[in-house]
């Protein structure tokens, strides 16, 4: 039952959580966001960010001033109606952009959930990515990104190898790829039970993004990648799509995301919506602050079971 209730929870936050989004997450494949900070939590599949390491590494280098920051999360899910739980997490990062090169680091945790069949669950998140930018206009980049969960004797690690690559072509119009591979550690001492096992994944996006007292940032982005198997279900194919539209006006920035997963299994079809909700105001030089809603539907079509997932945030940064 432990086993069965663990499973559950890490399909749901796997597909309802990790995205974090628009650097709006750092979840941007083209071009970096305008939003100075937003852990990603939904919206991309098996993906969470802190908010300073973008799902295309590459992509950081445009994503001058650097900064460093951190932040502060509240949320609850319900998987699969199998029972609400409350969590929250703490956040903390910095991206360093150059001319040439940039640095991001970053840290997110996860905890809160303790019941009976998931006792004291906890999940962190650590990523870090190097990109070089090569004559004007083309940037690469590599990613290494590391999730651990654990729940009583429970426990998974996973580890994401990314490369990536992003264009800019003229002043405004940016088009970004990336692939990679997960890796992932599965073991319950008290069964016991261990499984390891991979998948490759694609991103690819096209984004426009302006500077000035008055800027935007739109953007389109996609991604391929094989599920993994849980042991009950075979291998399986997901797909996403996310569009993303950011406003900035001299010291304040609004941001919004609507992302469509689908998870092809066998026998079912899963189908994950996200909506994100950002705002950023730098009250004087230097200093950020941010806020971000986001919530996430889950519906299997072949039982009609749904899934919901709320998330709020809370970001302070300083850019130089």
């Amino acid at each position: 039952m432990r086993r069965t209730a663990f499973r559950l929870l890490l399909t749901g936050l796997c597909a309802s959580w990790l995205a974090i989004s628009p650097d709006n997450a750092a979840a941007q494949v083209a071009v970096s966001p305008l939003a100075p900070i937003a852990p990603i939590v939904n919206g991309n599949p098996g993906r969470i960010s802190a908010g300073f390491v973008l799902l295309n590494p590459a992509a950081q280098q445009w994503g001058a001033p650097s900064r460093v920051g951190i932040g502060f999360l509240d949320g609850e899910t319900d998987v699969l109606k199998q029972g609400t739980y409350d969590y929250d997490g703490r956040l903390a990062g910095m991206r360093l952009v150059g001319m040439r090169f940039s640095l991001a680091l970053e840290q997110l945790e996860i905890d809160g959930i303790d019941t009976a069949a998931l006792q004291n669950l906890t999940f962190k998140q650590s990523n870090a990515a190097l990109s070089m930018r090569l004559f004007d206009p083309l940037s690469l980049g590599v990613g290494y990104g590391k999730q651990s969960y654990q729940s009583g004797t429970a426990s998974q690690t996973v580890t994401t190898g990314t490369l990536g690559g992003s264009l800019r072509i003229g002043e405004w119009l940016y088009l970004g790829v990336a692939g990679g591979e997960d890796t992932r550690d599965y073991e319950d001492s008290s069964l016991p039970y261990s499984a390891t096992d991979d998948r490759n994944f694609s991103l690819y996006g096209i984004g426009l993004r302006s500077g000035g007292t008055f800027s935007y940032h739109v953007e389109w982005f996609g991604s391929d990648m094989e599920a993994y198997n849980l042991g009950d279900t075979k291998t399986r194919k997901l797909t996403s799509g996310t569009g993303v539209l950011e406003i900035g006006l001299w010291n304040f920035v609004l941001g919004g995301r609507v992302a469509q997963v689908e998870e092809d299994r066998e026998g079912s079809n899963y189908k994950t919506e996200a909506r994100i909700y950002d705002f950023a105001w730098a009250p004087f030089r230097g200093l950020t602050i941010g806020a971000r809603y986001e919530v996430t539907q889950e519906m299997d079509e072949g039982t009609g079971t749904e899934s919901e997932n709320e998330i709020r945030g809370i970001t302070v940064g300083w850019q130089f």
